[in-house]
């Protein structure tokens, strides 16, 4: 379990006010960086996605929306690296081959390698109203620096807007996203079924692994591959709840109420909100991000997977849910790509960070 420690104390006040919960340290040092990548104000970048690729490196890719016309995006990729005087630099590198007005994708490390997957066409090459889905499949070798084209043998799964991409131990496991409705007919159509791909670099196969629990909602989901299952958060009416998943017998665990604790004790009533994002700070904590009810700051908590539970620790000063992404650069040093509150205002450039564990 977590241990906290509450400090400071109350304001005079004629009518004592509610003791406010302790916030968990977590690091010793968080500090601003330089990062030249990206230089544009929040709103033109978006779906940013960091990998960690060893030797204090990271696969990066964020989508950037023209400034002439902004329902057209295109999909940078680049290299970010830590260097042994705590500065980070980026170089910038080729996108796959054969993804040209492809955007969106999503990258997850698998084995020696970093996976990219699907996203959409933008319909204007088409001269359609929305976006056309891709099951486009590429691989970066980390030790080779270059890109192939996956070759999937078999049945695969339907392109779909938006799926779910997670990594478990040397495969990809894809689940929800959805569907545009047919011609004439309105909203859209969610998806429910899961797969699962093994292959080496250039070739592979998928398998179908049954589909999501029903009261389980792609909307409002984040998630991350623990030892032996992913674990998901899923925000519902009730609140927060947890699932468990393990692929190899394909065995659902859930809904399980998100423990809170406080002073060691379950914090009655507490509601999480929308959860944002999740990140593996060790084989048993991780780092769960969960938007305010404004949808505007980002609370963070230490989440035990051993236990269950978790505690609401220190932020990082400034941060705001924009578009954030996160990975451990190194063993002790997690990496923060996100967006800046300057002067109370949200409309400010990205901005980066480094935060040293403890």
């Amino acid at each position: 379990m977590f241990s906290l420690s509450p400090s400071g104390g109350a304001p005079p006040s004629s009518t004592p006010a509610p003791t406010p919960i302790p916030l968990v340290p977590w690091y010793y040092d968080c500090r601003r960086v330089p990062n030249d990548t990206v230089d544009t104000v929040k709103g033109g970048v978006q779906h940013k996605q960091l990998v960690p690729i060893g030797h204090n490196e990271a696969l990066f890719t964020y989508g950037l929306t023209d400034k002439e016309d902004r329902r057209r995006c295109t999909q940078h990729w680049c290299i970010m690296s830590l260097s042994q005087d705590g500065s980070l630099s980026s170089l910038p590198i080729d996108a796959p081959p054969g993804s040209s007005g492809i955007v969106n994708m999503q990258i997850v490390r698998v084995a020696d390698s970093v996976i990219a997957y699907g996203g959409y066409i933008q319909p204007q090459q088409f001269g359609l109203s929305h976006n056309v889905p891709s099951h486009a499949m590429f691989t970066y070798s980390i030790d080779t620096r270059e890109w192939a084209e996956v070759v999937c043998e078999g049945e695969v799964p339907q392109p779909r807007l938006a799926p779910l991409v997670f990594p478990f131990k040397n495969s990809l496991v894809l689940m929800g996203g959805y569907m545009y409705p047919k011609e004439g007919e309105r909203g859209t159509e969610p998806r429910k079924d899961m797969w699962q791909w093994c292959g080496e670099r250039e070739r592979g196969a998928w398998t179908r692994i049954g589909e999501m629990p029903p009261g389980l909602k792609a909307s409002g989901l984040v998630g991350v591959e623990t030892q032996d299952a992913l674990l998901f958060c899923n925000y519902q009416v009730d609140g927060t709840v947890t699932y468990k998943y393990t692929p190899h017998n394909q065995h659902w665990e859930g809904p399980l109420p998100l423990r809170h604790l406080s002073n060691g004790e379950m914090v009655e009533g507490q509601k999480m909100y929308e959860p944002y994002r999740f990140c593996a700070l060790s084989d048993k904590k991780l780092l769960y991000m969960s938007k305010d009810r404004y949808k505007s700051n980002l609370r963070l908590w230490l989440y035990n997977t051993v236990a269950g539970e978790c505690v609401q620790c220190e932020g990082v000063p400034g941060l705001v849910a924009g578009s954030t992404a996160t990975c451990l650069i190194n063993p002790t040093t997690l990496l923060i790509l996100g967006d800046d509150k300057l002067n109370g205002r949200y409309r400010c450039k990205d901005t980066s960070w480094l935060v040293e564990l403890d």
